[in-house]
């Protein structure tokens, strides 16, 4: 999953925002030198990495990538930034553009703790608001391109959009089937993580 899942399931949870979004910035046993909070939102973001790539709703939808197969994980979890973005409002009582605002509050606390890179990243996604923009498609794929320049190979993300535009339907829907399931598992963890 992306930024807008973990900060939401963190939410959901009533777990740690910044620790989640932590998650993929923080490798290994080096979570030990964060606070609480965030070292379970680390591990929580962990186990929603884990579950998502193991599900068979979202190994299916990578298997349709074709060729981009291989970079199915990043693509996929960029989509269901878009999907959740788009279906926003069934998924709680908050209206995207507020959420983004928590969340962006949450990551200006403690920002000294934080690490750079984490910075520098995050700093970018509050001024260009990449949170309540994740709803446009447009945005999806910069963000496609921005992910695919990163990669030493310089994938061509441009088909994954055009598979997701001729089948946008059924995809959100297996996307938010799959998103509550999701944050079922999610609320389990936690209850895991803090024994």
């Amino acid at each position: 999953m992306n930024f807008l899942a973990h900060a939401h399931l963190a939410y959901l949870t009533q777990t740690s925002i910044t620790g989640n979004l932590l998650g993929d910035f923080v490798k290994g046993n080096v979570i030990n030198e964060y606070q609480s909070p965030w070292q379970l939102g680390i591990r929580l973001h962990r186990k929603i990495d884990i579950y998502t790539d193991t599900h068979d709703s979202i190994k299916q939808l990578k298997i349709e990538l074709g060729q981009l197969r291989r970079y199915g994980g990043i693509v996929i979890d960029i989509l269901l930034d878009h999907i959740i973005a788009k279906h926003f409002p069934q998924l709680g009582q908050l209206e995207l553009s507020a959420f983004a605002q928590l969340v962006y509050q949450d990551l200006a606390l403690d920002r000294a703790n934080q690490p750079d890179h984490f910075k520098v990243v995050t700093d970018r996604m509050i001024s260009m608001d990449w949170l309540t923009n994740y709803q446009e498609l447009p945005i999806i794929e910069q963000a496609l391109i921005r992910t695919s320049q990163r990669i030493s190979s310089k994938p061509d993300f441009r088909p994954a959009l055009v598979w997701y535009q001729q089948h946008h339907q059924r995809i959100d829907k297996i996307g938010l089937h799959f998103y509550q399931q999701l944050i079922a598992h999610s609320f389990k963890q936690v209850m895991l993580l803090k024994i």
